[in-house]
C-alpha cells in the first residue's frame, strides 16, 4: 500500500458542501413536531433515538388550572435533541403548550424554538369562529387572522376520539387537526393487530401495531401501544433514518440530552449519484433518472421553469432534464402588471422582513442606479455572496434582517437574505428549496429565486455565479409569508427518500452520456484517463495505477500510484467562481503542509502551483492545478531526490483533452 500523504482541501475550498446541510434537519424536526403522546397520565417522558443513537427526549405535561374563573388543561411538549452534521453538533430545542376549555376546546397554542439567534415564537389566540397567530423572530413581528375549523380537534379531543375508535375495534379512522408548526393536518390511523414486539431498550412486549399518517408529511409512523392504548414506542422512518421514541423516565431523557450519542446525519441521509458530477456548479444541464426508494413515500413535484420530465416509466420512476435558464427578454425596475403570486412574493414577512428600513438602504446601494431587474438581482446575489462573512451552520433558520446585522450563517441564511433583498428594490422573490450536488452527495439545499415577467429563475448566494446552475435539483419554493417552515421543508423529506442516477451532463458543447456500462476512467498502458474530469496523467515505471471508484463525501481521491516503499495519489474537489490558483496556497496550508516553498507554473496549461513542504516530520510534495471550477492536486511524500524526479515526470505528464 503506498504510503502517501492524504490531501484535505479546506473549509474555503469546500464551502458549498458544509453550507449545504442545514435542510436536512428540518424534516427531522417537523417529524418530531407530530410526536403525541396518547396516555391517561399527567406527565410522560420519552427517549429519542435516532437508529440506534441516543439523541435526546420529548417531554408531555399536563397540569389542570383555572383562567378568569374557568377550567382549563393546559398541555405542555418540549423535545431537546442533539446531532452532528460534518463535525458540527447542533442541540434543537422546542417548546409547545396548549391551553383548552372544559370540552376540549381550544384556547391558545404557542410554539417557540431556537430556530435562529433571536427566539423564534409563535402565538395563537382563538376567539369563536376565528384566531389570531403572532410570529415573533427577535423584534420582528407579525400578526395575521385566520378562519377557525370547527372539526379541528385539540389534543386531548384527538386523543379522546382515537382511544374510542380503538376501544371499538374500528380498523382505519381520520380526523383534522391544527399546528402552529404545520397548519391544518389530516392524520389517519390504521390498526395492523397486536405483535410480540422488541421494545427498544425495554425488551419484547406484546403491543398493538397501529399507523399513522398525517397529510403534511406522508411517512407513516408505526405506534405501539399498551392495554389503554397509551403510546410505549413510536418509529418513523425518514430519510434513511430510523427516529424511535421509547416511553422512559426523566433521569434517563435528561442524561440523553446532556450526553447524546450525537450520530452523523448528513452522509447517511443524502442521497448518492451512481458517478461523480465533474464542475457540478459549471454544468448547463445535466439528465437525472429519479426512483421513489420508499414504497409508502410520494415522489416530490420536480416540474418547473428549469426542470421538465422527458420520460416516465411509473409515476415513481421519471427521468427528468435540469438546465440553467436565466431571462432572454429585458425587464425595467420598477417592475409592472404584477401577478398576485409576484405581489405576494413582495409583501413583508416574519422570516423576510424586507420593510426593515436598513435592509431596504443596503439593498439600494448593493445596486446602485441598475434598472435591469436581472442584473439587479444578479448584484444582489454577488454582494450576498460576499457580505456573508462567517460561513457557520449554528443557527437553523434566520431571518433577513437577523442574516444582515450577524453576517453569519449557512445556506437558509444566504437565501432569505437573498430573497429580502430582492423585494426591497421591487423584485418578487422566494426561496427555493432541494438539493445540491457535490462530490456524490445530493445534499439539502435553499437558494433563491426571482420572477420577471412571471416566468422564475433561480440565483443562490451561497455561490454568487450570476445563474443557478444545473447541479441544483429543486423540489420545491415557498413564499414564507407563514412561519410553517416544517411544512415548507416537506419536499425535502420526500427528497431524501429517491434513487438519484446520472444519466449525462453537458458544460458549453461538451456532452457526457453516462450509460449502464459508464467507466468514470480509463487505463492505457501506464496512462490514466479521468473520463469525468478531462485529464490523463502517465503512472511512473514501476507503480500500480489503483483507480477509486468509491463515492463518498468524505473522499476526493480519484486516483493512486502506488509503489511498495511509497506512492502518490491524486484527489478533485469542487470550488466556487471565486477560487483562484493563489488561495490554493491556503488549502495546502490547511491541509497540514508547513515551512513551505510554493512555485506557480502552468501545469497541462493551466494554472498551477508546486509546493515543497513539511507534513508533520515528513517532507511532502504537492502539485496544485485550477481546471476551471475543479481543484486537481497530486501529492506524494519525499524520501529522497529520486522521489524528486517522479513527481517531476508526474507533473509533466499530466494532459487535459481540451484548451482552457
Amino acid at each position: 500500500m503506498a504510503h502517501s500523504i492524504p490531501f484535505l482541501p479546506s473549509l474555503k475550498a469546500r464551502l458549498p458542501r458544509r453550507l449545504a446541510v442545514r435542510l436536512a434537519v428540518v424534516p427531522l424536526l417537523l417529524a418530531a413536531a407530530f410526536a403525541r403522546a396518547r396516555t391517561g397520565d399527567d406527565e410522560v417522558w420519552q427517549l429519542m433515538y435516532f437508529d440506534d443513537a441516543k439523541v435526546g427526549f420529548i417531554h408531555f405535561d399536563k397540569v389542570h388550572d383555572e383562567v378568569g374563573g374557568k377550567k382549563v388543561l393546559r398541555r405542555t411538549t418540549d423535545s431537546s435533541m442533539t446531532i452532528n452534521r460534518l463535525d458540527t453538533n447542533i442541540s434543537v430545542v422546542t417548546s409547545n403548550w396548549s391551553l383548552e376549555d372544559e370540552n376540549g376546546e381550544v384556547l391558545e397554542l404557542f410554539s417557540e424554538s431556537n430556530m435562529s439567534q433571536a427566539k423564534t415564537s409563535q402565538h395563537l389566540v382563538r376567539s369563536g369562529a376565528t384566531a389570531t397567530i403572532q410570529q415573533r423572530i427577535g423584534k420582528s413581528s407579525q400578526k395575521r387572522t385566520i378562519d377557525w375549523n370547527p372539526a379541528w380537534l385539540s389534543e386531548s379531543t384527538s386523543e379522546k376520539f382515537s382511544k374510542e375508535k380503538f376501544a371499538k375495534g374500528e380498523k382505519e379512522f381520520t380526523f383534522q387537526t391544527y399546528t402552529l408548526e404545520s397548519g391544518e393536518t389530516t392524520v389517519t390511523t390504521k390498526v395492523v393487530g397486536k405483535e410480540m414486539v422488541e421494545v427498544k431498550g425495554v425488551g419484547p412486549r406484546e403491543l398493538l401495531h397501529v399507523k399513522v399518517e398525517n397529510s403534511v408529511l406522508p411517512v407513516p409512523t408505526d405506534a405501539y401501544l399498551d392495554e389503554k392504548f397509551d403510546d410505549v414506542m413510536s418509529v418513523t422512518k425518514l430519510m434513511n433514518i430510523a427516529m424511535t421514541t421509547v416511553r422512559s423516565d426523566k433521569a434517563t431523557c435528561v442524561e440523553a440530552f446532556a450526553k447524546p450519542d450525537t450520530p452523523e446525519m448528513f452522509d447517511k441521509i443524502s442521497p448518492r449519484t451512481n458517478v461523480r458530477l465533474p464542475n457540478p456548479y459549471r454544468t448547463d444541464e445535466v439528465v437525472l433518472r429519479l426512483r421513489a426508494g420508499d414504497a409508502n413515500t410520494p415522489m416530490p413535484k420536480v416540474e418547473d421553469e428549469r426542470q421538465t420530465i422527458v420520460s416516465k416509466r411509473d409515476d415513481r420512476d421519471v427521468t427528468l432534464r435540469v438546465r440553467r435558464v436565466v431571462p432572454t427578454e429585458k425587464f425595467t425596475l420598477p417592475l409592472a402588471n404584477l401577478t398576485d403570486e409576484e405581489k405576494e412574493c413582495l409583501k413583508p414577512s416574519v422570516q423576510i422582513d424586507n420593510d426593515n428600513p436598513e435592509l431596504v438602504k443596503l439593498a439600494q446601494e448593493a445596486i446602485g442606479d441598475e434598472k435591469d431587474a436581472w442584473a439587479a438581482a444578479q448584484k444582489l446575489e454577488k454582494f450576498v455572496f460576499g457580505y456573508i462573512t462567517d460561513k457557520n451552520m449554528r443557527n437553523l433558520f434566520e431571518h433577513a434582517s437577523g442574516v444582515m446585522k450577524s453576517r453569519a450563517g449557512d445556506c437558509t441564511e444566504h437565501g432569505v437574505l437573498l430573497a429580502g433583498l430582492c423585494r426591497a428594490v421591487g423584485i418578487p422573490a422566494r426561496v427555493a428549496i432541494g438539493f445540491l450536488y457535490f462530490s456524490g452527495i445530493w445534499g439539502g439545499h435553499m437558494w433563491a429565486e426571482v420572477s420577471l415577467g412571471g416566468k422564475w429563475y433561480a440565483l443562490d448566494g451561497v455561490l454568487g455565479q450570476g445563474a443557478v446552475d444545473a447541479a441544483h435539483l429543486r423540489l420545491g419554493a415557498d413564499s414564507l409569508a407563514t412561519m410553517q417552515i416544517e411544512k415548507a421543508f416537506q419536499s425535502v423529506a420526500l427528497g431524501m427518500t429517491l434513487k438519484i442516477d446520472l444519466e449525462s451532463f453537458r458544460h458549453g458543447d461538451r456532452e457526457v452520456k453516462v450509460g449502464e456500462n459508464f467507466k468514470p476512467w480509463t487505463i492505457d498502458g501506464r496512462r490514466f484517463r479521468s473520463t469525468l474530469y478531462g485529464f490523463t496523467v502517465a503512472a511512473p515505471e514501476g507503480f500500480e495505477i489503483a483507480p477509486n471508484d468509491r463515492i463518498s463525501l468524505h473522499d476526493d481521491l480519484v486516483v493512486e500510484f502506488r509503489k511498495k516503499d511509497g506512492g502518490a495519489r491524486i484527489d478533485v474537489s469542487d470550488v466556487t467562481y471565486d477560487f483562484n490558483i493563489d488561495k490554493a496556497k491556503d488549502v495546502v496550508a490547511a491541509s497540514g503542509v508547513s515551512r513551505s516553498k510554493a512555485e506557480p507554473r502552468k501545469i497541462g496549461g493551466r494554472p498551477g502551483l508546486v509546493v515543497k513542504g513539511k507534513k508533520g516530520d515528513n517532507d511532502v510534495l504537492v502539485a496544485v492545478v485550477l481546471d476551471r471550477q475543479a481543484l486537481i492536486v497530486l501529492s506524494m511524500a519525499r524520501k529522497d531526490a529520486d522521489d524528486d524526479a517522479t513527481f517531476e515526470a508526474l507533473i509533466e505528464s499530466i494532459a487535459f483533452a481540451d484548451a482552457m
